[in-house]
């Protein structure tokens, strides 16, 4: 399963980038870049 196909080439994906990690799921966004600043990052750059 791709984002990719449906953000297209100038999309912005944030999430995990692979499976198996495990741990608190506040260190685990902070270590996937899954973050309000990422979020707001993306959307600026968006527009």
């Amino acid at each position: 399963m791709s984002w990719s196909k449906l953000l297209g080439d100038k999309g912005k994906f944030i999430g995990m980038h692979g499976f198996g990690a495990s741990g608190p799921a506040e260190k685990l966004y902070e270590h996937f870049g899954i973050t309000s600043k990422a979020v707001v990052e993306a959307v600026k750059s968006q527009l």
